[in-house]
């Protein structure tokens, strides 16, 4: 299994919608990670006005971040930093309102355990009510959202992003208890002496230490992990809890009420 993997955007070819996933329409889907050689998979879905993508959960859920554009689900609209979660045993259809539209959609492989929570449900968070923080602990100069926080009684998936403000800043290095995907939303990550931009997917193992600097204009990035995550320092003693430490600076994330629950 690969430690560390990154697949920009640019260059990944056409293939097919992953297990679970059944596409109507002009949908042109690209694997990042297909899951080949990582337990996390990441999926661009680029898709025309009216075009349908279907997901039907089974042992593990779907995370679908609105990447650019609009869709709709069950008549809400659901603009650019909108997500919705497919709990494992759930299903949903997602309908692209304009041409090129975009949607990048998470999920963990079979070499993930199934969650020991009940699933069934399926969350939607608009881009409006993402709980969202700046100036992390009154220190650093970042910015924060949190879109899934694996609180929930049901499942146990996580996405948060961080945004920060200045140039060349320097992310000691860290590891983390769970396997992680990071993706570029702006500006630029330092690795090594390589830049990635906007797009990139980087899957990070668990327990791997790594660090990383902002480019010459910061740099944003959404992250992915399969269930509750840690985060320790190299050399570090201390295991810190990102889930009370996000619940403190953002809040939690609150889904629009469901009308029924869903099952597949």
């Amino acid at each position: 299994m690969a430690k560390i993997r990154v697949a920009p955007l640019a260059g990944l070819d056409v293939g097919s919608p992953a297990a679970g996933e059944r596409a109507e329409g002009s949908v042109a889907t690209r694997a990042a990670l297909d899951g080949s050689n990582t337990p996390l998979q990441a999926r661009w879905h680029t898709m025309d006005s009216g075009a349908r993508l279907t997901f039907s959960a089974g042992r593990h859920g779907f995370l679908a971040y609105v990447w650019d554009g609009c869709f709709e689900r069950d008549g809400v609209r659901l603009e650019k930093s909108s997500v919705v979660i497919v709990e494992h045993g759930a299903t949903a259809t997602l309908v692209s309102k304009q041409d090129g539209a975009m949607l990048l959609v998470f999920n963990a492989t079979d070499e993930h355990a199934a969650s020991v929570r009940a699933g069934g449900h399926v969350h939607v968070l608009p881009a409006d009510h993402v709980p969202r923080a700046g100036r992390m602990e009154g220190q650093w100069n970042v910015e924060a959202a949190l879109f899934a926080d694996s609180d929930c009684d049901t499942c146990e998936l996580w996405l948060h992003q961080n945004d920060f403000k200045d140039p060349n800043f320097q992310v000691a290095l860290h590891s983390h208890n769970e396997d992680e995907i990071i993706v570029v939303t702006n500006g630029e990550i330092v690795l090594g002496q390589r830049h990635y931009g906007p797009g990139t997917v980087i899957f990070v193992a668990k327990d791997v230490l790594y660090g990383f600097r902002t480019g010459p204009s910061g740099m944003g990035f959404i992250n992915f992990r399969p269930s509750k995550p840690t985060y320790k320092e190299a050399g570090g003693m201390e295991m810190m809890d990102e889930q009370t430490i996000y619940h403190g600076w953002t809040g939690r994330p609150i889904y629009l009420p469901e009308n029924e629950e869903v099952r597949a």
